[in-house]
């Protein structure tokens, strides 16, 4: 009986590099990884802040991109976010963090979504239209590193969404 396999692609290849470049950046005495969203429904791993080896319930939301051909424009990453994971995003309570992994340099760039959309009003208006994508552009000095004490704060902060209000921080 001759059996079919699942077959091991390309994508399956570069997904698991961008977990194994994105893992090693983050410094697992602070960070506890809370695991993947098996549902894939936008959300592709949970991380949770430990602070003073406290769990205080500082937690991010991510979704994890990579290339091997990043683009680039002046200082900034360039990434086309489908608008369905740009919505969920927008919709969460934690922060929501778009990890974009640049699999020729091993460099992981970062970007707060919720904040992205507050400073980007505009941007919103490709989510709410239900495009395909929305352009993401990330500062191409936003780098995860064990060291990186934005991250430690981004996860402190709360976020609200609602058609009277739009995106907000809350805290």
């Amino acid at each position: 009986m001759a059996f079919s396999y699942p077959q091991d692609t390309e994508e399956f290849q570069k997904e698991r590099r961008s977990y194994q470049t994105l893992f090693y950046k983050f410094d697992m005495a602070e960070w506890a990884p809370n695991g993947s969203d098996n549902t894939d429904h936008g959300m592709d791993y949970g991380f949770e802040y430990i602070e003073n080896k406290e769990y205080r319930g500082y937690r991010v939301l991510s979704q994890i991109k990579s290339t091997e051909h990043l683009k680039k424009q002046d200082n900034l990453c360039i990434f086309d976010l489908p608008v369905t994971t740009a919505a969920y995003a927008i919709s969460c309570a934690q922060p929501f963090l778009l990890f974009l992994v640049d699999l020729a340099s091993d460099n992981t760039y970062y970007v707060c979504l919720q904040e992205y959309f507050i400073n980007n009003p505009d941007k919103l208006t490709a989510v709410d239209k239900n495009e395909t994508t929305v352009r993401i552009k990330i500062p191409d000095d936003k780098v995860v590193s064990r060291t990186n004490g934005e991250l430690k704060e981004i996860a402190k902060r709360k976020y609200s969404f609602s058609e009277e209000k739009g995106l907000v921080l809350v805290q």
